[in-house]
């Protein structure tokens, strides 16, 4: 019968909190949906949002929000995967995946493999994609050097995109990193307190900070900038985010 479960989540942000609360302040959307099939070696989903569709005003006397009658067709956030298990056979080796995503709205459809295995002793993640978004490939490679420390490498077709590194002791993790595009270093550090996570992010080149803390299905987001070049009176308008997310099995 497969494992079936139905994941909501609603996220509700807030920009600018010290500069007082007004329509413009939040920003959406914020709920969407998702339910996951996992049967064998198949794994699929399909995830919509609340703009996905839309009521116009002239067939709802309290509409939930404004549109075109053809606004209900363009299936906004509709988004589908499924990913098959290949079995060991000939050439193919354990661990590989086939992964397939689709955006129904904006009809980019995304196909690639991901080996999931052990290469002289390392734990080792590959991924490779090609999506008709750009008409270009891009991958992802991850290496457990031991239990401790973590390589992580983005790429496309053109260049490096991001690394980073990973290291775990207890229950504290630091992950420094840097984007290649952007020519940014970033540092986060992750502190885990009984059922708690408390996670510190900072951008040197935005000097961006961002702290979140996570409890159970609660997750509460508080992002400002912070650095030399940054003013006292942006700092006291930070950008506040919760998250609400639960998986049911159905």
């Amino acid at each position: 019968m497969g494992n079936h479960t139905i994941t909501p989540k609603a996220t509700f942000t807030i920009k600018d909190v010290g500069g007082g609360l007004n329509g413009s302040n939040f920003i959406g959307p914020g709920l969407t949906a998702t339910y996951k099939l996992r049967s064998g070696r198949l794994a699929a989903s399909a995830a919509i949002s609340d703009r996905t569709v839309v009521i116009p005003i002239s067939q709802s006397k309290v509409p939930l929000c404004k549109g075109a009658p053809s606004d209900i067709a363009k299936f906004r956030d509709v988004v589908l995967t499924c990913d098959y298990k290949l079995p060991k056979k000939g050439p193919i080796p354990n661990g590989v995946t086939l992964n397939s995503k689709l955006n129904v709205g904006l009809q980019h459809a995304t196909l690639g493999l991901t080996y999931d295995g052990m290469i002289k002793g390392k734990g080792v993640t590959l991924k490779g994609y090609y999506t008709n978004s750009n008409n270009k490939f891009a991958g992802e490679s991850t290496v457990m050097l031991n239990l401790q420390n973590k390589l992580n490498a983005t790429f496309s077709q053109d260049a490096l995109q991001t690394g980073k590194w990973t290291f775990m002791q207890g229950r504290t993790t630091v992950e420094p990193s840097y984007n290649f595009t952007r020519k940014a270093p970033a540092i986060s550090l992750t502190r885990k307190i009984r059922q708690d996570a408390l996670k510190a992010t900072y951008d040197v080149k935005s000097e961006g900070l961002a702290l979140e803390w996570q409890h159970n299905l609660v997750k509460l987001n508080v992002a400002t900038k912070i650095g030399r070049d940054s003013k006292f009176v942006s700092i006291l308008k930070p950008t506040v985010g919760v998250t609400l997310e639960k998986a049911f099995s159905v």
